[in-house]
């Protein structure tokens, strides 16, 4: 009884173990024998060099991203400046206590204000 029970085991052991190397691709150098596993040198050394080569790249393409031209950073936007205008303003009208000369008083200052204004911007 005892027999069977330790065939069946080592055959099951036998079948995990050739999955295991057959299947997983880190995996195929590791050597599995009376249940423990042996890590060869070889296998570290290209888990070390892929790591190093990862980090590398990694590192490379953050620093080239980083000195990478920004695209549409620079937006350019109309600003009005003022001008010195050789113009003179005319006077204000004065107030009278006749509404109606007032308020033509008032039209005609607006009217030589805009006519001040367009000579300013040369739209004469």
């Amino acid at each position: 009884m005892i027999k069977k029970i330790k065939e069946k085991i080592l055959s099951i052991y036998k079948i995990i173990k050739n999955f295991i190397k057959n299947t997983a691709e880190d995996f195929y150098i590791i050597d599995i024998e009376e249940g423990k596993a042996r890590w060869s040198f070889n296998w570290w050394v290209l888990k070390t060099i892929k790591w190093l080569v990862a980090v590398t790249l990694a590192v490379i393409a953050l620093l080239l991203w980083g000195c990478a031209p920004q695209k549409e950073s620079v937006k350019y936007y109309p600003v009005s400046v003022p001008v010195n205008c050789p113009v003179k303003s005319p006077e204000k009208p004065k107030y009278s206590e006749n509404v109606v000369t007032t308020n033509i008083e008032i039209i005609g200052y607006a009217q030589k204000l805009e006519s001040a204004l367009k000579a300013c911007k040369g739209e004469n």
